[in-house]
């Protein structure tokens, strides 16, 4: 089962798709989105595991949580300090 913060995320992802492009580019859009989900989520398993095997399981989940860190550290620099999420806030605003 998801977590509530990834099924609000993606729903603001669908949302947002949904609202940036026509019916027909849509259904494109949305195909291409499902087949390249399932091709990083193929290759993410295989390297996990193989990465587990070379250098175990306690290793891979610290490792995780240091990418996990610092994607976080760079989503709120482009959040807070490079004001990109400014432009969507004020967007929703307007509509």
């Amino acid at each position: 089962m998801d977590q509530p913060f990834y099924q609000v995320r993606d729903l603001a992802q669908e949302t947002m798709f949904q609202n940036s492009a026509d019916e027909h580019t849509l259904t494109k859009i949305l195909a291409a989105k499902s087949a390249l989900l399932q091709f990083i989520f193929i290759f993410s398993v295989i390297g996990i595991g193989v990465l587990t095997d070379l250098i175990g399981v306690r290793l891979v989940y610290i490792l995780s949580g240091f990418v996990l860190f610092i994607s976080s550290l760079i989503g709120f620099f482009h959040l807070y300090v490079r004001k990109k999420g400014l432009p969507l806030e004020q967007e929703h605003v307007r509509v």
